[in-house]
């Protein structure tokens, strides 16, 4: 994540220099452990205990709300093991991040973005359907937005049910966000 993205506010306006302030209200980077590897089992159903090896990976969660919680703004970056842990090879993991947004002011509009960030040496083992459930975003090259000029933004995939679209750039993080009306860039 952009450490510009690691921030206790984050000030957003529209071209009536309009403000509106987001401030971070749940932060979050913890530990998960995903077991990659069964070495032994003792005991039976009821009094059974398992050995396994692993690995430790980081979690993050950064959660944005303006003071009336009108508008919202999150972003998670996530480790998944999607195979089993019988051994080693079983091992399917990859790390991702979504990005979603949402204002609750009628009319509602909410929008997200996915994507495979990280294959940890796994690809030939992650499959397609993996790959099209987790990628879900375009992508704009270059554009301006209330004179900001933003370049290489993922952006919430544009297939009819997203009504608020987030920009995301790996540079700056969440850059701007807009609907169908409304346009307002991070300052």
């Amino acid at each position: 994540m952009p450490a510009s993205q690691k921030v206790n506010t984050m000030t957003f306006e529209n071209a009536a220099g309009q403000t509106l302030v987001f401030t971070n209200t749940s932060e979050g980077e913890s530990r998960v452990h995903f077991p990659v590897e069964t070495l032994c089992e003792r005991g039976d159903f009821l009094d059974k205990t398992v050995q396994t090896s692993g690995f430790n990976a980081q979690t993050i969660h950064y959660y944005y709300a303006t003071p009336s919680q009108t508008y919202t703004l999150a972003i998670d970056i996530m480790p998944t093991n999607t195979g089993s842990y019988g051994s080693v090879s079983d091992t399917i993991y990859y790390e991702s991040i979504a990005v979603w947004g949402q204002k609750i002011l009628a009319p509602t509009r909410v929008g997200s973005l996915s994507v495979l960030t990280d294959e940890r040496g796994n690809s030939t083992k992650i499959s397609q359907s993996i790959r099209d459930n987790t990628n879900r975003f375009q992508t704009v090259a270059d554009t301006t937005l209330n004179g900001r000029h933003i370049v290489n933004a993922l952006v919430s995939a544009n297939d009819g049910n997203q009504t608020l679209f987030v920009f995301y750039t790996k540079e700056k993080g969440i850059e701007a966000f807009t609907t169908e009306t409304e346009v307002w860039t991070r300052q």
